[in-house]
């Protein structure tokens, strides 16, 4: 039985747990779709946070590139609402 606590109460319910889909350590494993899905996401946080690492290293060399020389946010996010709209 598992005590669950929302906005202070508690609450208990029964979890029925298949021991056969639970590693040695009490966790459930994922389905195969699951873990494949989670790998990806894994994959993709992984190459974002590279990137941010990589453009905050080029700030610390570099400093901020000048107003002038970027694309004022405007234009950025009207080129992007119109890629969206093109793909719905």
């Amino acid at each position: 039985m598992a005590v669950v606590r929302r906005y202070g109460e508690e609450q208990r319910r029964t979890e029925e747990r298949d021991l056969s889909d639970q590693t040695d350590g009490g966790c459930q494993k994922p389905a195969p779709e699951q873990a494949a899905v989670l790998r990806a996401w894994a994959a993709q946080e992984r190459d974002r946070a590279e990137q941010l690492a990589t453009f905050l290293e080029d700030v610390a060399v570099n400093g901020l590139p000048r107003p002038e020389d970027c694309t004022p946010w405007e234009e950025l996010r009207d080129r992007r609402l119109a890629e969206l709209g093109g793909t719905q």
